[in-house]
């Protein structure tokens, strides 16, 4: 399987988004290249790799709860591939700067139509918020959300559910004990909300 990782953020290689990928990277265990979409002058190269390849993944900040303009306009240029993209594999991580993940709902079910008008399997799409300032802190800092980060290139790689393994290390994040007596439950009810579309 050939995965081509996409940075759908305006920063480009200075984005939250890049340090995302390169988390998402190195679970999947090869050093892959992360093409940046920030300009249209970028979009031809990042098309012809995600023609070449099995899995798109792309990570996207929340703008305005949409995406950003040139995204928007990469996926124009690339629904002009319908035929060559048929079959193959398309995924998502949607990030915020909002602590909570409901923002980024509304574009949750746009890129799944997208995903579904181009003609490829969507992989779910995983949504974080409370990611603003990323790019800034060291990676110590950060080690539990680098880790479910992680999990996504790690279920891409052997081919298990992305939601579910990415899930499954996020509930490290609750740090409270308030919140501690609540995993359980909390995740029952996301793996609920996955197969039944009910939201927690």
């Amino acid at each position: 399987m050939k995965l081509t990782l996409l940075n759908g953020s305006p920063r480009g290689e200075k984005s939250n988004s890049q340090v995302m990928l390169k988390w998402l990277s190195d679970g999947y265990g090869e050093e892959l290249p992360i093409l940046n979409i920030n300009t249209v002058q970028k979009h031809k190269a990042a098309i012809l790799a995600s023609l070449d390849a099995d899995i798109i993944y792309m990570a996207i900040p929340l703008y305005f709860d949409s995406m950003p303009g040139q995204v928007m306009k990469f996926f124009e240029e690339l629904s002009q591939y319908k035929v060559q993209l048929n079959g193959k594999k398309i995924g998502f991580l949607v990030h915020s700067g909002f602590p909570e993940g409901y923002h980024s709902y509304a574009l949750r079910a746009v890129l799944e139509s997208i995903a579904d008008e181009l003609g490829m399997e969507h992989l779910r799409t995983v949504i974080r918020g409370g990611s603003e300032g990323t790019r800034l802190m060291p990676e110590n800092f950060q080690k539990k959300e680098a880790k479910a980060i992680r999990q996504i290139g790690k279920a891409i790689k052997s081919g298990h559910d992305i939601l579910m393994m990415y899930l499954i290390h996020l509930l490290s994040l609750f740090t409270c004990q308030r919140q501690n007596r609540y995993r359980l439950s909390f995740l029952a009810c996301l793996v609920s909300r996955m197969h039944t579309g009910i939201h927690c």
